[in-house]
């Protein structure tokens, strides 16, 4: 059993921040990630942050994982990498898996939970061919793995996840053949959907992907128009040729733990879904 004064479940901004906080603060802490190392979704993200100068605007979230990693190894904060908490017991006790080879028992005082969110995914007939994923998994792809997911894409949602991403598809090497929305108008940040258009990639506003086509691989799409009640138009299809179909299409919280920590939670439509409070 490995004890600690404070376990922080996650190291990503959030549970890196929060263990810097803590440490300054004088608490021992333990941070616990189930990836090789810690920084999560920031070493995927080279734009520049958007906001407050508070929130880093300005700064490539990448500079931002370095800066954070820099600060907690000076700080002497202790990381257990490929650590996968499968289990909460008597609100203290944390069972990680190690390496996928053993299993730990880690007692804290305190535990925080800074475990992100996931993906959502649409259905559609053809959703699950090879080449139709996550607006995220293809984001890794390029800017981690360096691994172009197709050549022509298609990408299915405007917020900023879909228009940002959509652009570094294009610095990757790709063509995005469009990008859709079911709302009546864009949702990204006009600074982001102003650079793709620029690119001379067509917005669809009041679209959705009908159908994809294709026999190992996504081939096509059929692209439909939607009503004001986000009813399809009989009549007003068009396909589309493309080798990957991306979705962002909004992100749900990781609340696992949270549920068996046995938290009270609330359904926030607005941050995803249900949230402990």
């Amino acid at each position: 059993m490995i004890q600690t004064e404070l376990a922080i479940v996650g190291a990503g901004p959030a549970g890196l921040s929060a263990a810097i906080e803590a440490r300054r603060a004088g608490a021992e802490v333990l941070l616990i990630d189930e990836n090789a190392r810690p920084g999560g979704q920031l070493f995927k993200q080279i734009h520049k942050f958007f906001g407050s100068r508070a929130h880093k605007a300005g700064t490539r979230g990448i500079n931002i994982g370095t800066e954070l990693l820099k600060e907690s190894k000076e700080l002497g904060i202790n990381t257990c990498l490929k650590g996968e908490v499968c289990g909460i017991e008597d609100g203290q006790n944390l069972w990680v898996v190690i390496d996928r080879k053993r299993s730990e028992i880690i007692k804290a005082k305190k535990i925080i939970l800074a475990t992100g969110a996931t993906e959502n995914a649409v259905s559609f007939p053809g959703w699950d061919l090879p080449g139709v994923m996550g607006a995220g998994a293809a984001q890794t792809m390029i800017n981690v793995n360096r691994v172009l997911p197709g050549r022509r894409v298609l990408m299915l949602g405007s917020g900023n996840v879909g228009v940002i991403v959509a652009y570094q598809l294009m610095q990757a090497g790709a063509e995005v053949v469009a990008v859709l929305e079911a709302a009546p108008k864009l949702g990204g940040y006009g600074v982001h959907t102003a650079k793709v258009s620029r690119a001379g990639v067509p917005f669809y506003v009041s679209h959705t992907i009908k159908q994809a086509f294709g026999t190992d691989h996504v081939e096509a799409v059929e692209i439909v128009e939607l009503d004001s009640s986000f009813n399809q138009i009989p009549g007003t299809e068009r396909t589309l040729e493309t080798d990957t179909v991306c979705l962002a299409t909004g992100l749900t919280p990781l609340t696992e733990l949270a549920w068996l920590a046995g938290c009270k939670f609330k359904f926030i439509p607005a941050l995803g879904g249900h949230l402990p409070i």
